[in-house]
């Protein structure tokens, strides 16, 4: 089962834009949502953040890969998971290149989710992630949008 990605912004002519981008592709949509309302939507088995915004689940420093790490108890309202990730080398001549930066990271959620996937009974089926954390605010939403369905076929290419 491929994962189901929901991208959230809080701004309407964002969120369509990806929405006509994510048009045909049923696992790829956007919504209008708050930022702080998005942990506690109940259909999110995870929740994609960068790196620091992950802290308090202790995620490890690897280079152009992402983490699942599960949430406790104590993080009420949370989804199970967070997908945490990625770092690059500073050397790495993509970095810096929004276009680039976020091609990677969709790329090394995908990889980290089908890994946890094969290797676990209890599937993440459905992540999100707020918009700003894919450093979308530096492009256009529909370009951006885009390569994220781009991605995403490539990494699920029967459904193309």
């Amino acid at each position: 089962m491929n994962a189901r990605l929901l991208i959230f912004d809080n701004n309407d002519e964002v969120v369509g834009k990806l929405q006509a981008a994510f048009h045909g592709c049923a696992e790829l949509s956007a919504r209008r949502l708050e930022p702080s309302e998005i942990a506690k939507l109940p259909e999110l088995d995870a929740l994609y953040l960068t790196l620091p915004a992950a802290e308090r689940w202790n995620p490890r420093l690897l280079f152009y890969e992402s983490q699942v790490l599960k949430t406790q108890t104590e993080d009420n309202g949370w989804p199970r998971y967070v997908v945490a990730g990625i770092a690059m080398k500073p050397d790495d001549p993509r970095a810096g290149i929004t276009s680039e930066e976020l091609k990677l990271t969709v790329k090394a959620v995908l990889d980290a989710i089908e890994s946890y996937n094969r290797a676990n009974q209890d599937p993440i089926r459905t992540v999100g992630f707020w918009t700003r954390d894919l450093g979308m605010s530096r492009m256009d939403a529909h370009m951006a949008g885009e390569i994220i369905r781009a991605v995403y076929e490539e990494t699920y290419p029967q459904m193309s």
